[in-house]
């Protein structure tokens, strides 16, 4: 993972220094000198970057915590999209009342209180709560979005409008695939340790686990099951 990083780091440094001394660059690095431009893309990335975030976690929540059926976690979901969408068609009306930077500053807040509301749930949370925080995500990202993706293109000449355009989806995918890798490794890093955990608790008990959580508790926790953490064949 940190050969891969290094090569990352290494080859963003090359593309700077070739796009400072090419006469005509395929990213003018100029740009990221106006600070409309500037924030309005780590506003994509920050809100990307949460709503892949949440479309990862949330269905494994649902699926493998509360049991539901693929369809229905699904349906689960639907409370984000609809918050989206409501919130996307009033971000225009709503910026041109109160101003851009107001819009996608409550716009952040939103997303923010949502992701806080929605990450206390647990296996007894009603899915009325969860369901309560996507909404208000989605509206967040609803504000959002739309006055940031203009404030990129909107920040540099018309005639380079594609090349901004192009750093939005650029933008957008980078804090997406950021999202779920950073989530899903906070994700795993506490499922570990929580099986882990689980499996050295047991003790005596641990028989009475189905045998595919003892294996992958055991494989996880480094122990061997047969009745003990001390070894054996396991429990079949």
């Amino acid at each position: 993972m940190v050969v891969p990083a290094l090569a990352g780091a290494v080859l963003l440094a090359a593309f700077i220094m070739w796009e400072r001394a090419c006469d005509h660059p395929m990213l003018p690095l100029e740009f990221f000198a106006n600070r409309v431009f500037s924030g309005a893309v780590a506003t994509v990335a920050l809100v990307y970057f949460a709503l892949m975030g949440a479309m990862f976690l949330v269905p494994q929540y649902l699926q493998l915590v509360l049991g539901n059926t693929p369809l229905a976690s699904g349906v689960g979901m639907i409370a984000l999209a609809a918050g989206l969408l409501v919130a996307s068609l009033a971000s225009t009306p709503v910026a041109t009342r109160i101003g851009v930077r107001t819009t996608v500053a409550v716009g952040m807040a939103s997303v923010a209180v949502g992701l806080a509301g929605a990450s206390m749930v647990g296996p007894t949370t009603p899915e009325w709560v969860l369901a309560t925080g996507l909404g208000v995500v989605g509206v967040g990202l609803g504000l959002t979005l739309p006055q940031a993706t203009n404030a990129i293109v909107g920040s540099v000449p018309q005639q380079k409008s594609g090349i901004a355009s192009a750093v939005n989806d650029a933008v957008s995918e980078l804090g997406g695939s950021l999202g779920v890798a950073v989530l899903g490794a906070v994700l795993t890093t506490r499922y570990r340790s929580s099986i882990a955990q689980a499996v050295t608790d047991a003790g005596s008990a641990v028989d009475d686990l189905p045998a595919g959580v003892l294996d992958a508790g055991a494989r996880v926790a480094g122990v061997g099951i047969a009745g003990s953490s001390t070894g054996g064949k396991g429990c079949r």
